[in-house]
């Protein structure tokens, strides 16, 4: 594993961890678990992404970015269900 990937990792995981502190639901290990490494692997796809377009690339910055998507991927696939939820096509009742 190249280090590069394993920082974003360890960043995403720390947001992550974050996140499910802030929750008043008590969640069960294995959905924490689940949970933070789906942010880790969230992470690792879209952070380069997200480093570039914000011209953070070498800088110490870059790692706020998978701190981030490690802390909030769950709101924003929340989000985007409720978003494609609510289309209606023209055949669909």
């Amino acid at each position: 594993m190249d280090n590069k990937y394993l920082w974003l990792i360890i960043a995403a995981v720390c947001g992550g961890y974050v996140a499910q502190v802030k929750k008043a639901e008590q969640l069960p290990l294995w959905k924490r678990a689940s949970h933070l490494a789906a942010g880790a692997a969230c992470a690792v796809y879209f952070s380069p992404i997200g480093i570039r377009y914000f011209e953070l690339a070498n800088t110490e910055g870059q790692y706020l970015v998978p701190f981030a998507i490690g802390a909030f991927w769950w709101k924003f696939f929340e989000a985007l269900e409720v978003s494609i939820g609510s289309i209606r096509l023209p055949w669909s009742k």
